[in-house]
C-alpha cells in the first residue's frame, strides 16, 4: 500500500568519487526526510553555507563504514574526501526529486 506520509528518514546509496579509481564506490547514508515546505525553508536557511555545512544537516547516519557515524567521523570524511560533500548532496537531491526509471 502506498502511504502519503513518509518515514522521517530514508537510506540511499551515494556514489562516492574516489581519486584514482575509474568508478565511484557506493556508500550507504541515512538521510533526514524533508517535504517540499521543509526543503524550501532548508534552502533559504542554508544559503551562503558551504556544501559541507549543508550536508551535515541532511545526514543522520551511515552504514557499512570502517568507522561509526559521529560528528567527528563525518567531519573527517568531508576533510579526507574532497568531493564527498557534493556527492552526498547530489544523491540526496536525486532521491527526493528524481523518479527512478528502468529501461
Amino acid at each position: 500500500m502506498f502511504t502519503i506520509d513518509p518515514d522521517p528518514t530514508f537510506t540511499a546509496d551515494v556514489p562516492m568519487t574516489i581519486p584514482g579509481k575509474p568508478v565511484a564506490e557506493d556508500a550507504k547514508f541515512e538521510f533526514k526526510y524533508m517535504d517540499t515546505d521543509e526543503w524550501e525553508a532548508f534552502i533559504k536557511e542554508t544559503a551562503g553555507q558551504t556544501t559541507a555545512e549543508v550536508v551535515k544537516k541532511m545526514v543522520v547516519g551511515w552504514r557499512d563504514f570502517d568507522k561509526p557515524f559521529s560528528a567527528e567521523n563525518f567531519d573527517r570524511l568531508l576533510k579526507k574526501r574532497p568531493r564527498a560533500a557534493l556527492d552526498i548532496f547530489e544523491a540526496y537531491h536525486r532521491e527526493l526529486f528524481e523518479s527512478r526509471v528502468k529501461n
